[in-house]
């Protein structure tokens, strides 16, 4: 956690991939908790080795599936919803995933002048809630959170396909379910 933390705070280094990097920070940070607690859950129950490791992957899977699922949530849902501040992250300039697909669109040959003038606008000063309220609603309707909702449930079928190591029942069938909740909520 510490060390995701670390890596946040540093960015990624030069040359390095702002996506994977951020994929592992997910990693390190929220999913290393959601792994823990199944390596743990799997210890006190009493689990086999083998199983252990199914669902210490499966939670570091869905931990990752989950804070993308976030940044969708964090553009999409009213305050109301969520108890969050829409757009929090944009103003304090912390890369999410719709923001850094943003950024590898610009700097590709399918990047259009408004990918480019929204990046723009995302990278200027966003403390007024006018300024904020205007990237926020932008940045809702761009492919790039239709793309961060499509890897939240990648990342979370790739969690439900660790889970077919574990003996089919009751356990089984409510790590699938909450995998499948935790994405749904951005569906």
């Amino acid at each position: 956690l510490c060390m995701g933390q670390l890596q946040e705070t540093l960015g990624p280094r030069d040359g390095a991939d702002p996506v994977t990097h951020y994929i592992q920070v997910l990693a390190d940070k929220t999913a290393s908790l959601l792994a823990t607690s199944a390596l743990f859950g799997a210890k006190l129950a009493g689990a086999a080795p083998e199983h252990e490791r199914v669902v210490t992957q499966y939670g570091e899977l869905v931990g990752v599936a989950f804070q993308l699922a976030d940044d969708v949530i964090d553009l999409t849902s009213t305050g109301d919803v969520t108890g969050k501040t829409q757009g929090t992250d944009l103003r304090e300039g912390v890369p999410t995933m719709p923001v850094l697909l943003l950024r590898q669109i610009v700097a590709s040959p399918e990047g259009t002048p408004q990918d480019g003038e929204l990046l723009a606008e995302i990278d200027s000063d966003l403390s007024s809630d006018e300024a904020l309220a205007s990237v926020v609603e932008k940045l809702r309707v761009h492919r790039v959170v239709d793309m961060t909702r499509q890897k939240s449930q990648d990342v979370a079928r790739q969690a439900i396909a660790e889970l077919d190591g574990l003996p089919d029942g009751s356990v089984k069938d409510a790590l699938v379910k909450f995998a499948e909740v935790l994405v749904d909520r951005v569906a």
